[in-house]
């Protein structure tokens, strides 16, 4: 057939499938090529035709006679039989932009009239890709002066077309002769809650060449409104640049590493720089669009790499992109590579809002006391509701919940200055109780004397003396084993579950009064632990609905839910469907990276489920859930109501599963490295010979089952189809679950439920349960019970 095999490879493209990948590399014989091209020299042909670097399996355009070239065609044009040259992708890629400037161009009548007639004059088709690249261009010349060309005036700039009022501007590549986007200058903002929030989009082919863009352009931004605050810089703003160490900003900037984030919780700021690379932080772009106030800027800095667009590097950061691209409050600059994101609507009305907001707080103003410093009717109504429960009822905890940007910070500390008895803040973090001691501090400040105490980082004491009497609003880290009778719990979804619910247990039987904040849906945890919490001890529950930061129905905030998945929520179910379901009306299907990414409806439903099976679940889970190889989701489905993974809903149970010892995922093996303490031998790899492959072991993370199903043996049987499919398989050795402490009612489902060996590792205070899927592993675990007792 002229070809001669080189190369045969087995690959495996997808660990843990039947999918098995034969690469066979063929050489075809320049002999017989040459016989069939004649006059063609057979070194050219081996040059040309052989070559790797000029044989890419897509179209191409030819140099000869402009023909486009499908992908099978790899070496000669069916047309003219000219071989393939080194930049006939860029020639198709060059002809196509200017094609697409022209058919955008035809919107213009006279511009249509003109392009019919040039056709007929060259007796051509009406599509420009089946013009010469030269006609094409001499046409455009002839319109540079049209107003509809102003979009395209970098792309045009590429092309060497430069329009008539216009000066050489940047492009995407990464060359700027004017040293700033296009131009491109920013307003000052106009910093207050009735004001929309704005993202700014800068790239460029390499993230150090936009840094300085992002520098320059932010300078000269001043800030105006009634949240300004003139002592952070010489404008008024609150400045933040979030980068990795690598890419820190010159001058005077406040810059925190990208990975650390979670300490700005609490806090907030006027412009917020989040630097892209390698791409999106998922947990820092959730934590910077909660801190923003409003008016404020959020600028994000990515790179493009090869790419014709920034965002292209993950399917996560993709599935971004696309979001970006397609919200109705996006505005793209063609001219320049920069994308503002603001709410015209909000634009438009935020003069008329700010001031009925002004005028509503003026009426309020005169008869408002400690409750006066609330900034909404709303806040006003849950302090009151938060003072009559704690000052009327002891032994019992109330819990305020409230999405990000509510003020539920600043309503614990007007709560402790409104109680006047001692009272313990407890917080995670120092930084996530900052706005409660300041919105304290301000509240006391008109009506008694205030020492603020500070004896370390996390030692942070208000002494107050009022009317000869003192009393002190004191902050401990952590819960706590004390005895103190008021408690506020701040970002109590960070803490686990069960040692939350033994500080209230304790707190109730002491009589003290205990009020739990914390935001429910966010990017520092779902809260799903909470709000299990919340209803198992029945608390009283007030929620904040309207946001003091920012506008309602803000456009930076609905992108950022959206994107980042930050209220998931399993769908509700038609009990009625499961009424006498019998075990084969289910099945567990796979559900593969694709199906997620191409149905939002599904990712939601997937997700949402998987968030409720652990008590802290972030945008980090969601963009591993999308990008990371190693893992896999499978779901158990009613095929009673006829719905599959690629079509409706219907999901009943899911499990997240993880392929330790394959791939690069940054975290070490945990069933692994547990197996060794665990079964008292070196490891997987040193227990068994040298000349065995080790043992292939697969560990579920996490099983979550619809909360309105629970309790009629879903779970078990996911778990039971799960081992019975890897084991069909062939690709599985040993399944596993790991987790830490005794946890009783974990214990009592995999051992009981499931009838998996458990195993512990003391050292590190973890259980295990296991179960092996083939005979080398059943083979092993025997083995190494033996050496171990």
């Amino acid at each position: 057939m002229g070809y001669e095999l080189k190369v045969l490879e087995v690959a495996d493209p997808m660990p843990g499938t039947q999918h098995v990948e034969i690469r066979a590399h063929f050489t075809r014989v320049a002999a017989r090529v040459a016989a069939r091209v004649p006059g063609v020299p057979g070194g050219a042909l081996r040059r040309g035709v052989a070559g790797r670097s000029t044989c890419a399996k897509t179209e191409w355009l030819c140099g000869r006679c402009e023909n486009l070239v499908f992908r099978r065609h790899r070496h000669l044009c069916p047309r003219c039989g000219a071989l393939r040259e080194a930049g006939a992708e860029a020639r198709l890629r060059r002809k196509v932009e200017i094609s697409t400037v022209i058919k955008a161009l035809q919107r213009d009548a006279d511009v249509r009239e003109d392009w019919l007639a040039h056709c007929k004059a060259s007796d051509a088709s009406k599509d420009p890709m089946k013009h010469l690249h030269e006609s094409n261009v001499q046409f455009l010349q002839q319109w540079l002066s049209h107003p509809g060309l102003q979009a395209y005036q970098s792309l045009l700039h590429q092309h060497g077309l430069l329009l008539p009022s216009s000066s050489p501007t940047m492009d995407t590549s990464g060359s700027s002769p004017s040293g700033s986007p296009a131009g491109v200058t920013l307003p000052a903002l106009r910093l207050g809650r009735a004001w929309p929030r704005r993202l700014l989009l800068l790239w460029a082919e390499r993230v150090a060449t936009a840094i300085p863009w992002a520098q320059e352009l932010l300078e000269s931004v001043a800030g105006s409104g009634s949240d300004a605050c003139g002592a952070c810089d010489a404008c008024g703003l609150r400045r933040l640049w979030v980068s990795h160490s690598t890419l820190r900003p010159s001058g005077p900037w406040d810059w925190l590493d990208v990975t650390q984030t979670q300490e700005l919780l609490g806090s907030e700021r006027d412009i917020c720089v989040l630097v892209c690379s390698p791409h999106l932080h998922a947990d820092a772009f959730g934590v910077l669009s909660g801190l923003l106030l409003g008016g404020g800027l959020l600028v994000l800095v990515a790179e493009t790499g090869r790419a014709r667009s920034p965002f292209q590097s993950s399917p996560f950061d993709r599935r971004f992109w696309h979001f970006l691209q397609r919200c109705p409050h996006a505005r793209l600059a063609y001219g320049s590579p920069c994308l503002e994101h603001v709410g015209e609507e909000h634009e438009n009305g935020a003069a008329a809002h700010a001031a009925t907001a002004a005028e509503a707080e003026e009426a309020e103003e005169a008869e408002m006391k400690t409750v006066g410093l609330c900034k909404t009717v709303e806040q006003k109504a849950a302090l009151e509701a938060l003072l009559n429960h704690v000052q009327t009822t002891r032994g019992s905890a109330v819990a305020l919940l409230a999405p990000r940007g509510r003020g539920k910070s600043s309503l614990l500390g007007l709560l402790a200055a409104a109680l006047k008895e001692d009272v313990l803040v407890v917080a995670p973090t120092v930084s996530s109780v900052v706005e409660v001691f300041q919105r304290a501090k301000k509240a006391l400040a008109t009506r008694a004397q205030v020492l603020e105490h500070h004896a370390g980082a996390e030692d942070w004491c208000l002494e107050v003396m009022e009317s000869g009497s003192t009393w002190r609003i004191s902050l401990h880290i952590g819960l706590p084993e004390l005895s103190a009778t008021t408690l506020l719990l701040d970002e109590a979804a960070r803490f686990p579950p069960a040692a939350l619910q033994a500080v209230l247990m304790a707190a109730a039987d002491r009589a003290a009064r205990c009020v739990v904040a914390s935001t429910v849906h966010g990017y520092e945890g779902t809260g799903s632990g909470l709000m299990r919490l919340v209803e198992q001890l029945q608390l009283e529950v007030v929620r904040l609905r309207q946001p003091i930061r920012w506008p309602p129905e803000d456009p930076l905030e609905g992108l950022a839910s959206k994107t980042l998945q930050l209220d998931p929520e399993p769908l509700p179910v038609d009990r009625t469907l499961y009424e006498g379901l019998r075990a084969e009306e289910l099945s567990v299907e796979r559900v593969r990276r694709p199906v997620l990414l191409q149905n939002e409806e599904i990712l939601r439903e997937v997700y949402g489920l998987l968030s409720i099976a652990h008590y802290r679940t972030g945008p980090g889970d969601l963009r591993m859930l999308l990008d990371e190889t190693r893992l896999e989701v499978f779901g158990l489905w009613n095929r009673r109501r006829g719905v599959t993974v690629t079509v409706g809903t219907g999901l009943c149970a899911c499990a997240l599963l993880v392929h330790e010892q394959r791939g690069n995922l940054k975290r070490h093996d945990l069933l692994a490295e547990s197996l060794k303490e665990s079964l008292g031998c070196p490891g997987l790899e040193e227990s068994e010979p040298k000349t065995e492959e080790p043992l292939r072991c697969v560990r579920v993370v996490r099983v979550a089952v619809h909360p309105e199903l629970q309790g009629r043996g879903l779970g078990r049987q996911l778990v039971k189809e799960l081992s019975a499919t890897l084991q069909a398989r062939g690709s599985v050795d040993l399944l596993g679950v790991v987790f830490r402490g005794p946890a009783p009612r974990l214990w009592r489902f995999w051992r009981d439920a499931c009838g998996w060996s458990a195993r512990a590792a003391p050292a590190q205070k973890l259980s295990l349960f296991l179960r092996a899927v083939s005979a080398r592993a059943e083979q092993w675990m025997e083995t190494a019970k033996m050496e171990a007792g």
